[in-house]
């Protein structure tokens, strides 16, 4: 039996690609340019983890199996990380994750983890900016290039994500709720703590 998360998970993927499809070419064109700072920032991203980071992740974890950060069945996923995901990828891309969503889910391994890697073509943000104690007191702490470098990459995901200003994440939610679109992974919208966060920076009324 799957589980509720991945319930939630397909049928917000499976949703968002139908409405991909329906979509005239002129508006996924200008979804595709609504993302592009960010894309722009995930880049920087990667560059930054593939540089100074990826060896030690990789043998550290990948390559024995005890992962910790991929090591739950179950991740945070924003609405706008399979958006995003949806925009970026062909449906050979797509058809993976759908089946893996479909599968019940063995061990404690995320459900996204495949045999060569996470099945996302960009991974969820939360995945890309965790840093566990280990990676961080290796690689990171003592090393003022990098820890500065690291707290820029901190600072440019709020503008993409935190919701005290009008942010690419909560406008994706806006966009997909316009179009008749709902899905509990909305946590721009429907989350007690993002809510209070917008509230307190006059975006939304009590």
């Amino acid at each position: 039996m799957i589980s509720d998360d991945q319930r939630e998970h397909l049928h917000t993927w499976i949703t968002v690609r139908r409405v991909r499809d329906t979509m005239g070419r002129t508006r996924v064109q200008e979804w595709m340019a609504s993302i592009s700072e960010y894309l722009t920032f995930r880049k920087s991203l990667q560059s930054f983890f593939d540089e100074h980071l990826k060896s030690y992740c990789q043998g550290k974890c990948f390559d024995t199996r005890r992962s910790a950060c991929c090591g739950k069945d179950s991740i945070i996923v924003h609405f706008a990380d399979i958006a995003i995901n949806v925009l970026l990828s062909a449906d050979e891309e797509i058809d993976p994750i759908l089946e893996a969503l479909t599968t019940e889910p063995l061990g404690f391994s995320c459900v996204y983890l495949g045999p060569k890697g996470c099945l996302w073509k960009l991974t969820p943000i939360v995945c890309a900016m965790f840093l566990c104690d280990g990676l961080i007191d290796v690689r990171l702490k003592g090393n003022r290039e990098l820890e500065e470098t690291w707290h820029c990459l901190q600072e440019q995901r709020k503008t993409f994500t935190w919701p005290d200003r009008s942010v690419l994440f909560d406008e994706l939610e806006k966009s997909f709720l316009a179009l008749g679109v709902q899905s509990p992974l909305m946590h721009y919208q429907y989350s007690p703590g993002l809510l209070r966060v917008k509230r307190n920076a006059g975006l939304i009324k009590t």
